[in-house]
């Protein structure tokens, strides 16, 4: 599966890399995030809950961070497990534009689901 898709954020483009980069400002930005932590300044773990329909699961995944450019652009892999519910996995391009006000946040993901 293929996501792309371009937010426009009021907000300086410092201010915006700071709070993908924070991972207090990433727990409240991720819908279902149960709890997340910093394993070092390319590596992030998380626990999300996700619900579709009747259907529940948690997964526990990792980000890696690569192709760092501040307050510009990096890449991301990641991948997380729901045990018997399944997988995801992918990998996602962020890229920061100045705009008249404010910055144009610009995302490219290519992701894979299985299991159940």
């Amino acid at each position: 599966m293929e996501l792309n898709g371009e937010q426009l954020i009021s907000a300086s483009i410092p201010d915006i890399w700071r709070g993908v980069n924070d991972i207090d400002v990433l727990a409240r930005s991720i819908p279902g995030c149960e709890e997340i932590s910093r394993i070092s300044p390319e590596e992030v773990h998380a626990k999300v809950m996700f619900k579709i329909g009747p259907f529940r699961a948690r997964f526990a995944g990792k980000l890696l961070l690569s192709d760092i450019i501040p307050d510009q652009s990096c890449s991301m892999a990641f991948e997380g497990s729901g045990g018997a519910a399944g997988f995801a996995k992918g990998k996602s391009r962020v890229d920061l534009k100045q705009a008249e006000v404010g910055a144009l946040v610009s995302c490219t993901t290519e992701a894979s689901i299985g299991g159940k």
